[in-house]
């Protein structure tokens, strides 16, 4: 009931039913749908698995590779270690190679430098000695006649520079007249320039034309002027030089005395270090006597030869000593003879200063004399100008008459004052030529200064070189002694204990006694020869040392006459150039004369042209040109004054310079007998130096031996040096491959890492995977 019958498949009637025939298309379509999503996500997820496997075969490719290159880089660091070490070795053997040649031929250089310096320095030591010898005794006779020389030469001067000071002291009593009656002139005419004033004013641009030309004579003046005070200066210049040689000979003097006890302290200390070597040497032959047998007797009869040679050679340096003593005493007579001549120039100085306060006495004396008179002729010249002035108010033109007669009385009076200043002007001319002889003089004395201290530089020189050479030696021979004192104890010893072996054993007894006695017979005969090669090499230098001492003579007096032709060329040189400027200075003058010779012409040609009208005007011109003159000549009296004063001054100087010669040529005297004593101990330093070189060849055995020790300890002191050098190169090594260590141990944690990642990606896809199903 109810139930639809489906229709038959041929009835026409109804369509078949819609609904069930859409919903099969839509259950296929989505199945598909679903089947080709699925599809996409397996590829998908395919791909991926196929990137993570690429990515992970490309990750176990580089673990793999830097696998590979470590075990290189391991095997690369062993052979650069076996290399390394291998050139270790091979540099080792080379540089130890090195040092030892170098080494070698050091202690070669050395032996041979040490023969050299042996043989130079005895040269060297004889020929300094024979050289002060003969250049002091050279000086001291050039020192005795040059201050013979020196003596005439300042008596003579002093002589002369009386005669001149007598004929200035009368030429200035002639100007002190002249100038009074100048003065007496100047006052009426300064009485009569108040008066006429007034018609000074209408003649002003007259007075402005002359005053030109007045200004030109002016200007040549006091270019003349100018001159003057050059050769002031230059005479001030003179005096500080001689200041300076003065100084410079107190810094010689203290400079001696500092050398003198310098070699003293240095002399008392040798003898006392060559008494103490003495002793030890005493000692040690004590020792070698105690410890020497019946074996040492020949050696003993040799010793004794030798002794006796020694002794004839000290007889031979006590013939020397004698005979320079005698030169000391000739010396010693030469400084006694100085000492007097010394005394009698101290004698001549005191007499140079009694003068000299006697004119000090007499120009004080006339100072006052001058003062006293220009008081007197200013009152003369008041009253005469009162007595004027009431003349004049009541006779003007008689005082005109008479200013007339009083510009002719004045031109006489500028003649008489040109012809006083011509006098004045040859007495500055005979106190400049005076002064050019006392530049020459200190000239003359520079040059000695000058001289004397090349000579103390050059003994300095030679003495600090000495004294250096000689602790040098010294040094070397304390050194010498004490290595042969101690080797030839250690070389006996261990000699004795042989020879007591060899008594032991009967055969090497016997073999040990022919060798000894060969050894013995060549080392005489080595002596023998050596002490007769010595003794003509001493002879040879002997005479190398005269004929040095008589070039080094020639030398030096060849030097001595071209100083002294130098010093008289410079002397000529000095005195043309004072004469040209004195010649300049007379030409300027003249040049001053001519233009007051032309403004008094002009004036006497304009004065006859308008001699009526300007009269009172010309009046005035002459007396102010006579005061000029007047102020002008003071001026020159007060210079020739401080002149005069500076004069005394020098000869005072002077004074102290002879007193410092003295002083100088006494310790002169004390140095050469200073060096005689140290020639003396030099000498006997001599004698015992040739005892030390029948022994040098002994030391330089032994010093060859300690060379070989030095070489020794060298070679292992570098030994130790090149251990620690590879030491520390083995230490670079081994940071070298803990660095290589940890930058492998920093990829394998790289590859941990990538790997790691890797794992996490493929996790987080694989948990991907069902969720995206579960959508």
């Amino acid at each position: 009931m109810g139930q639809i019958v489906p229709p038959l498949p041929g009835a026409r009637g109804a369509p078949p039913p819609a609904p069930p025939s859409g919903f099969g298309a839509q259950a296929r379509e989505a199945e598909k749908e679903s089947e080709s999503k699925l599809e996409k996500v397996k590829d998908e997820y395919e791909k991926r698995m196929s990137q993570l496997e690429r990515r992970l075969q490309d990750e176990r490719e580089k673990t793999l590779v830097n696998q590979i290159k470590s075990q290189e880089e391991q095997v690369t660091a062993a052979k650069v270690e076996v290399s390394l070490k291998e050139l270790q070795d091979r540099l080792r053997r080379d540089r130890r190679d090195q040092d030892q040649e170098e080494a070698k031929a050091k202690l070669e250089k050395r032996a041979e430098e040490l023969e050299t310096r042996l043989a130079q320095e005895r040269e060297t030591w004889v020929v300094t000695l024979k050289n002060q010898l003969a250049a002091r005794e050279g000086q001291d006779k050039e020192v005795e006649v040059h201050f013979a020389m020196r003596i005439q030469e300042m008596e003579r001067r002093w002589l002369e520079e009386k005669a001149n000071w007598q004929r200035v002291a009368m030429a200035k009593d002639e100007e002190i007249r002249t100038l009074r009656s100048l003065a007496e002139k100047l006052k009426g005419a300064d009485t009569e320039l108040s008066k006429i004033s007034m018609e000074k004013k209408i003649l002003d641009e007259r007075v402005t034309e002359l005053s030109k030309d007045r200004a030109e004579a002016l200007a040549r003046l006091h270019n003349a002027s100018e001159r003057e005070n050059e050769s002031i200066q230059i005479k001030a210049e003179l005096l500080l030089s001689r200041q300076q040689a003065a100084m410079i000979q107190e810094r010689l003097e203290r400079d001696l005395a500092s050398l003198r006890s310098s070699a003293r302290e240095r002399e008392e200390r040798l003898l006392a270090d060559q008494e103490r070597l003495q002793r030890d040497l005493a000692t040690v032959k004590q020792r070698f006597d105690a410890e020497k047998d019946s074996e040492l007797r020949r050696v003993k009869v040799e010793n004794e030869a030798d002794l006796a040679r020694h002794k004839e050679a000290a007889e031979r340096a006590n013939a020397e000593l004698q005979r320079l003593r005698a030169v000391c005493g000739a010396l010693e007579q030469q400084a006694a003879s100085s000492v007097a001549q010394i005394n009698e120039l101290k004698s001549s100085s005191e007499e140079l200063n009694k003068t000299q306060e006697y004119y000090k006495a007499e120009f004080v004396v006339l100072q006052r004399k001058w003062v006293e008179r220009e008081k007197e002729v200013r009152a003369e010249v008041a009253e005469q100008s009162l007595q004027k002035c009431v003349e004049k108010d009541a006779e003007l033109r008689r005082v005109k008459i008479e200013y007339e007669a009083d510009l002719a009385r004045h031109k006489e009076a500028a003649e008489r004052a040109g012809v006083e200043l011509q006098r004045l002007r040859a007495v500055c001319g005979a106190l400049e030529r005076q002064g050019a002889s006392s530049r020459a003089q200190l000239d003359k004395l520079k040059r000695s200064s000058a001289e004397w201290e090349k000579t103390q530089e050059r003994y300095k020189a030679e003495f600090v070189v000495l004294q250096r050479k000689w602790v040098e030696r010294e040094k070397e021979i304390r050194a010498e002694a004490a290595e042969k004192s101690l080797q030839m104890l250690e070389s006996e010893k261990t000699r004795l204990k042989i020879m007591a072996q060899a008594e032991i054993n009967a055969r090497a007894a016997k073999i040990s006694d022919q060798l000894r006695k060969e050894t013995e017979s060549a080392k005489s005969r080595l002596e023998g020869d050596l002490r007769v090669e010595l003794e003509g090499e001493f002879q040879i230098r002997l005479q190398e040392l005269k004929v040095e001492r008589e070039a080094v003579r020639t030398q030096l007096e060849n030097e001595i006459s071209r100083l002294r032709r130098e010093s008289a060329q410079k002397e000529a040189a000095w005195s043309e150039r004072l004469l040209a400027k004195e010649s300049e200075v007379i030409a300027s003058r003249t040049c001053a004369d001519e233009a007051a010779r032309r403004l008094s012409l002009e004036e006497e040609s304009r004065q006859a042209a308008d001699r009526r009208a300007f009269e009172l005007e010309k009046s005035v011109q002459d007396a102010r040109e006579q005061g000029t003159v007047l102020q002008n000549s003071l001026r020159a009296l007060r210079q020739r004054l401080e002149e005069a004063e500076a004069g005394t001054g020098r000869l005072e100087r002077e004074k102290t310079e002879f007193e410092r010669l003295f002083s100088a040529q006494s310790a002169q005297a004390q140095c050469v007998q200073e060096s005689l004593e140290q020639a003396r101990t030099q000498l006997a330093r001599e004698s015992q130096s040739a005892k030390i070189a029948q022994n040098a060849l002994d030391q330089a055995e032994k010093s060859l031996g300690s060379l070989r020790q030095e070489l020794i300890l060298n070679t292992q002191a570098q030994k130790t040096e090149f251990e620690r050098a590879l030491a520390q190169k083995d230490q670079e090594i081994l940071q070298l491959i803990a660095q290589a260590r940890e930058l492998q141990l920093g990829r394998e944690r790289l590859a941990a890492e990538a790997a790691g990642k890797a794992r996490e990606q493929a996790q987080s896809s694989a948990s991907d995977l069902p969720e995206q199903g579960g959508s």
